[in-house]
């Protein structure tokens, strides 16, 4: 016989997540869907959670981005 398991809903989506998927976009197309919508909006489709984001966001995203040395924190 099968035992039970209790099902619960946890959405793992956060503003850091979406922050880090703006950053892997990059500089250039994030400010071009800025220059394009104003805002880039980002909707999760599992909790239908809504993350917006600015270019005043944005600018500070790229700003944290980079290390004083002149490299990225990014791994390519």
């Amino acid at each position: 016989m099968l035992s039970e398991t209790a099902l619960k809903f946890a959405c793992s989506c956060s503003r850091k997540r979406v922050t880090d998927t703006i950053q892997l976009l990059g500089k250039a197309d994030a400010n071009d869907l800025l220059d394009e919508k104003g805002i880039i909006e980002v909707i999760c489709d599992f909790c239908n959670e809504h993350y917006q984001f600015d270019d005043v966001d944005v600018a500070q995203i790229f700003a944290l981005s980079i290390v004083p040395n002149g490299s990225s924190n990014t791994t390519h």
